[in-house]
This record gives structure tokens, C-alpha cells and sequence, in this order.
């Protein structure tokens, strides 16, 4: 009798051996499932950020293209105002070397 409950004792604390060791195990799997939890969502909270940070300067991008597109039309009308102010200051030249010498004398004390 003596004998069978030893060999219980011995059977049980196997058996507790192996549950704490399950345990620690379950509790080592758990911690590690937090751990790969929060990377996670760090992960995907800075990939989002990332995300809305790309849009912001592809919106920003999108403006500077509209903008630059203006400034190029304007430089375009002024450079085409230039062509016409020297086209007109030439031919006024012309007629002014055009004019009697007594009116030209006059034009310039204007």
C-alpha cells in the first residue's frame, strides 16, 4: 500500500511538473501575442500616418502645379506685353524722327 502511494506521490508531481511547465509556456505565448499585438498596431499607426502625411504633399504637389501652370501663363502675357511696348516705342521712335525738328524739340521739353 505503501508502496502504490509513492508511486501516486511520484505520478502527481510529474503531472504538476508538466502543468506548471505548460503554463509557463502558455504565459510565454501570451506575452510574446501582446508584444507582436502592439508592433502590430504601432506598425499599422505609423503606416496611416505615413499615408496621410504622402496625400498631404501629393495635395500640396497638386497646388504647385496649378500654381506653377499660372505663373507660366503670366509670364507668358508679360512677355508677350514686352514684344508690344517695344514694337509700339519703335514705331513712335520712327515717327517721331518722322517729325519737323521744331516739333521734335517740343515733344521732349513735354
Amino acid at each position: 500500500n505503501h508502496e502504490k502511494q509513492e508511486e501516486l506521490r511520484r505520478q502527481l508531481k510529474i503531472l504538476q511538473d508538466e502543468e506548471k511547465s505548460l503554463l509557463e509556456t502558455n504565459d510565454k505565448e501570451n506575452e510574446s501575442h501582446k508584444t507582436n499585438t502592439k508592433n502590430y498596431h504601432s506598425k499599422r499607426d505609423n503606416l496611416l500616418l505615413t499615408k496621410s502625411n504622402f496625400m498631404r504633399l501629393k495635395n500640396a504637389s497638386e497646388g504647385c502645379n496649378d500654381i506653377m501652370g499660372k505663373i507660366q501663363a503670366a509670364s507668358n502675357d508679360l512677355a508677350s506685353c514686352c514684344i508690344k511696348t517695344k514694337k509700339n516705342t519703335n514705331q513712335l521712335r520712327w515717327k517721331l524722327t518722322e517729325l519737323p525738328s521744331r516739333d521734335t524739340e517740343m515733344l521732349w521739353l513735354c
